[in-house]
């Protein structure tokens, strides 16, 4: 009789092995999910320990994908919701305390049912987020400036709209310097100049055939002139001449945003949500700095705690 079988690694390589062939079949999707563990077998991440990467199985087939690297969220992709109890108490074995989970609408309930049982916490609702893929740049924008890769020279600044665009968007602090430097190291970080910086977005974690956009971020002062949607554009283009398709996320509750992206080119691909934890009165407390993070991407006019969203267009 079969049965769900949740498999852990302690190798970053063989969890890759294990677990890329899988996600590859819905790559758009799973992009970010191929990202982490790419990140975790090369070593360039600024995760703590005790990081976590599991498959579930049955019959020793992939069914599933669950990963944690703190101090984020648990995330999760499409699971069967027989194998969410057994899910759980494998998480629980490891963590004393998440933040939340980031999965399928009804992962992410499945999921939330059986950690409250087992940590006698409450769930709330959180952001639901659509992921969307572009293949092509159907409109670009007409505002003044063009899109030029990041140099050494705007490490400084980049690093403190990075502080501002984290501070706006509710994620979990960072080291600035380090990740802005590393970026631009990577070639992955931009700027759109127009007599001087104006916005900054990133293109990073590719995949086989796929990359995604974010860090999309305007300060205040260099709002509402179209700087943000103009760089997206141009940045998804250019990426474009490398790859065979880009991806963002966005927060569902933002129109605008999800116009703006449909405009570009940008199509639906899946939908996401968070489900947040509560300490209840047995609950262990959680730690200081477990607020909930998220990756950051790229959504104009982004309001507070837009999980992969800009600030400003």
């Amino acid at each position: 009789m079969s049965s769900w079988r949740i498999q852990t690694f302690t190798d970053s390589s063989e969890a890759r092995r294990v677990l890329e062939p899988w996600l590859l079949q819905r790559e758009p999707e799973h992009g970010l999910t191929i990202g982490i563990l790419r990140a975790l077998e090369t070593g360039q991440h600024d995760y703590e320990a005790p990081l976590f990467v599991a498959a579930v199985l049955k019959d020793s087939e992939v069914m599933g994908c669950a990963y944690r690297t703190p101090p984020y969220k648990l995330g999760l992709s499409e699971i069967p919701l027989g194998a969410l109890p057994a899910l759980a108490r494998e998480v629980a074995s490891r963590f004393d305390w998440i933040p939340a989970v980031l999965a399928p609408k009804m992962t992410a309930i499945g999921f939330a049912a059986a950690w409250t049982r087992i940590k006698h916490c409450e769930a709330r609702g959180g952001m639901l987020q659509r992921i969307y893929a572009a293949r092509q740049v159907s409109a670009t924008s007409s505002a003044p400036g063009c899109l030029l890769q990041a140099t050494p020279d705007d490490a400084e600044l980049l690093a403190t709209w990075t502080a501002d665009f984290v501070r706006e968007s509710g994620l979990q602090p960072i080291n600035y310097d380090q990740r802005v430097r590393r970026m631009i190291e990577n070639e992955s970080l931009f700027v759109w100049k127009d007599g001087g910086p104006r916005s900054m977005m990133a293109a990073e974690a590719p995949t086989d055939n796929g990359i995604r956009i974010g860090y999309v971020y305007t300060p205040p002062e260099h709002r509402k002139k179209g700087y943000a949607s103009a760089g997206t554009a141009a940045l998804t283009s250019l990426m474009l001449r490398q790859y065979t398709f880009c991806t963002l996320y966005t927060d569902l509750s933002n129109p605008t945003s999800n116009s703006l992206y449909q405009r570009i080119g940008y199509e639906r691909v899946a939908d996401v949500t968070d489900v947040n934890f509560v300490p209840g009165a047995e609950a262990p407390a959680p730690p200081p700095a477990a607020s909930v993070d998220r990756a950051p991407g790229s959504d104009p006019d982004r309001r507070p705690n837009d999980p992969h969203g800009s600030a400003g267009s």
